[in-house]
């Protein structure tokens, strides 16, 4: 598990992803930090959508 941990943090983003996805995988209690951490500092913040009223 920590070497995955430490992978959110690595130069690669090859490396980066897999850790993500593989943490995901893992469903383990302790990513659920790290991971939240690393998604809000590297999701890009979604315009939100406006309905048109005519």
């Amino acid at each position: 598990m920590e070497p995955l941990i430490r992978g959110l943090n690595s130069e690669n983003q090859n490396i980066r992803e897999n850790s993500v996805f593989l943490l995901i995988d893992i469903g383990d209690e302790r990513a659920v930090k790290p991971l939240t951490k690393y998604l809000n500092a590297n999701t890009r913040a979604q315009p939100e959508i406006q309905e048109n009223k005519t």
